[in-house]
């Protein structure tokens, strides 16, 4: 079997078999870790290769597979996290330190999570109003949408080029679907979960 020994099984997010050996994101994870990487049995080839790409990149900082959870929904503060630290380690960006990112819902989180929060913002990521403007609540405990975390993505890959349609997310979920980042963008109130994250990442 041309695909043997990857996992290619038909995920929300794979393209049939796409990633399989020669493919550059399975090099590239396969060549840094060899088999020292982690290795959690309960999950596929495919979401260790996730999981261990997140693990590098500082998308997640847990380093255990009895607590990483990535069957879990994803939180509004834990995606903050997830994609300041993608935006700032892998590709570079710099957050808008002028913007003024004050929300009134941050007083009982974890000091980590109101400096995510922050950057998130300062990023352009999140959160905003539809006009752009920053919001007054980050909402942090909420559980993540398909259109939230595609549109936060799509401004991660294209700032705001994407922004201002109608819903809020269409261009952006459109976006991504065309370049197969997404190929199921049409249950946006769906909830993520962590390893879809990893997976699109």
């Amino acid at each position: 079997d041309l695909c043997a020994p990857a996992d290619c099984s038909t995920s929300y997010y794979d393209r049939n078999c796409g990633w399989c050996p020669g493919d550059k994101l399975i090099e590239l994870v396969v060549n840094t870790h060899g088999a020292a990487g982690m290795q959690c049995n309960r999950y596929s080839n495919e979401l260790n290769i996730a999981y261990n790409f997140a693990l590098d990149n500082n998308i997640t900082t847990i380093a255990d597979c009895d607590k990483v959870n990535l069957d879990g929904q994803l939180l509004r503060s834990h995606m903050a996290k997830m994609m300041s630290n993608f935006a700032i380690t892998t590709l570079g960006l710099k957050q808008d330190t002028w913007t003024v990112c004050n929300f009134s819902d941050m007083s009982e989180q974890s000091e980590e999570m109101k400096i995510y929060a922050k950057v998130a913002c300062q990023l352009g990521l999140m959160w905003r109003d539809a006009d752009g403007k920053v919001s007054k609540m980050f909402n942090p405990n909420e559980t993540v949408t398909r259109a939230q975390f595609g549109t936060v993505l799509s401004r991660l890959l294209r700032g705001d080029k994407n922004n201002g349609g109608t819903p809020y997310y269409a261009k952006h979920l459109q976006a991504l679907k065309a370049v197969s980042i997404m190929t199921k963008i049409e249950t946006p109130e769906q909830k993520e979960l962590r390893w879809y994250t990893m997976l699109m990442l």
